[in-house]
């Protein structure tokens, strides 16, 4: 029995090292990578907070946190574009099967065409979202977003002089891929990578930079994302009701039609059946994105992130000693983790699937 969990135990780690050593070989374009990292260090460091940080350690940084940084970047916009079109082309176009259907039904004279046109749609739907599940779009989006924040905020850490926790994202939920815990091994390694790390920067220049270019651009972050997601999520709720609003009213138009006159003209009475079989199918793929892109929570998790990060800002306008400085960045670093702790658990139940 031992012997048998052992070797289970193996198997797990042999999957997670696979998956690492994938992610540090998959292909990324030279230049791309290049312009990236220039842009990052350019954007966090060519400033007047922080030109008097210590050379060493921004050196540190680049060269040991910010190449994880960038290639975990490029590869979480890459998976989530492919998620995100997917979810997009799944739901359009079956509101597009709905649609043929009541061709089919209305129309006899093009019901063939209807079902033809119906039975590639949802073969395509079929064929979008398989592919986005074999190639773990929505795994890999989620995965490299979590190592993208965590190296961030190592690479502000390193050019403060002070070596980051490794805290490790939650462990894979029950049926999960093992192979999902190698973000644990990249931190562990890379922390390991770092030399001692020592600051002779003075404390103050140090406190505004993490002010300036952490915590305040986190904030900035955080609040921009906040209203973007609050917006999106009442326009889509917003519209959706309209459609809804739309499809009862040609139904209650119907009923109406019939009531009064029995039967009425054939090509209104069409077309107040397509209105009362599509609109809802738009109504209901609106919602089904808007559910899948996770607007309003993503909202509320932003809008209370800009607190939390506020709280620590204050409380770094008030350090007076290294140790103090120390404290507020770990609580910084914790806070970090912690909120994406909860983006990984909330993304991991948003997955695209052709059952659903």
């Amino acid at each position: 029995m031992n012997r048998a969990i052992a070797d289970g135990m193996t198997q797990i780690e042999d999957r997670r090292r696979e998956e690492w050593e994938r992610h540090r070989n998959v292909p990324l374009d030279v230049d791309v990578v290049s312009r990236y990292a220039a842009n990052f260090c350019a954007e966090s460091f060519e400033n007047e907070e922080g030109r008097h940080l210590d050379e060493s350690l921004k050196s540190v940084a680049r060269d040991r946190i910010i190449k994880w940084y960038v290639r975990a970047s490029l590869l979480a916009k890459r998976h989530q574009r492919v998620h995100r079109a997917a979810g997009l082309l799944a739901y359009s176009l079956a509101t597009l099967s709905v649609a043929c259907v009541a061709v089919a039904v209305l129309a006899q004279g093009l019901a063939t065409i209807a079902f033809v046109v119906e039975a590639v749609l949802l073969s395509a739907i079929l064929l979008i979202v398989s592919r986005a599940d074999r190639s773990s779009a929505h795994a890999r989006w989620v995965e490299n977003r979590v190592l993208t924040e965590r190296m961030r905020t190592m690479a502000f850490l390193v050019a403060c002089g002070v070596v980051p926790e490794t805290l490790l994202p939650p462990r894979p939920l029950a049926g999960e891929d093992p192979r999902a815990g190698w973000i644990g091994l990249a931190l562990e390694e890379i922390v390991r990578s770092l030399p001692p790390l020592a600051a002779t920067a003075p404390l103050e220049r140090r406190v505004a930079f993490v002010r300036t270019w952490w915590i305040g651009k986190q904030i900035e972050f955080h609040a921009n994302v906040g209203k973007h997601a609050q917006r999106a999520s009442r326009r889509l709720e917003r519209t959706g009701l309209v459609v809804f609003g739309l499809a009862l009213a040609a139904a209650l138009v119907h009923i109406a039609l019939r009531v009064v006159h029995g039967l009425v003209q054939t090509r209104a009475e069409d077309m107040l059946t397509f209105l009362a079989l599509v609109l809802p199918a738009v109504g209901a793929a609106l919602e089904g994105i808007r559910t899948h892109r996770e607007f309003s929570r993503v909202s509320r998790r932003s809008h209370a992130m800009v607190d939390a990060l506020a709280s620590v800002d204050a409380r770094l306008a008030t350090v007076e000693t290294e140790h103090e400085f120390v404290n507020c960045l770990r609580d910084a670093e914790e806070l970090t983790v912690r909120e994406v702790e909860d983006w990984l658990l909330l993304m991991r139940t948003v997955e695209l699937k052709a059952m659903a």
